[in-house]
C-alpha cells in the first residue's frame, strides 16, 4: 500500500510543526491516519516537517504497550514505513478517513486519559 498520496504529501508540506500551537483539539484535522493491523499501535498525523528526504510527523499516538502509554509524539515517515508488528505486518493507511476528522474525534474514538489536559 502507498502510505502517502500526493494530496497528503501537499497537506504535510502546507502543515509545519507548531502550525496548531494553542489551537482547540476540535479545530485541529487529521491529516492522515496511519495503523498496524495486527495491533493496537495508530498515528493520527496532524503536522510536519520535511527534513532532507524525511518528514518529521507530529500527532496522536495509540500505543502499542496500552491505553496508559497514549500520547501526543512525534514520529519520522522512515520510522512508520519501517515498522514491523505481529505476523509480519507493516503499517497501513486509513484509506477511509473521513474528511473533518479531528484529533479530538481521534482521542475521544480511542478513550485518551489525557483528554483534560487539551483545550476543546
Amino acid at each position: 500500500m502507498k502510505l502517502l498520496t500526493k494530496a497528503i504529501l501537499n497537506k504535510l508540506n502546507s502543515t509545519p510543526l507548531g502550525t496548531y500551537d494553542d489551537t482547540p483539539a476540535h479545530e485541529i484535522p487529521v491529516i492522515v491516519k496511519f495503523f498496524m493491523p495486527a495491533g493496537r499501535y495508530t498515528f493520527y498525523v496532524i503536522e510536519a516537517d520535511k527534513i532532507e528526504d524525511d518528514f518529521i510527523m507530529y500527532g496522536f499516538c495509540v500505543s502499542p504497550l496500552g491505553s496508559d502509554y497514549d500520547e501526543m509524539d512525534t514520529a519520522s515517515f522512515h520510522e512508520i514505513e519501517d515498522a514491523v508488528g505481529r505476523f509480519n505486518c507493516r503499517m497501513e493507511r486509513d484509506r477511509f478517513l473521513s474528511t473533518g476528522y479531528t484529533l479530538y474525534q481521534a482521542m475521544a474514538d480511542n478513550s485518551y486519559h489525557g483528554m483534560s489536559s487539551f483545550e476543546f
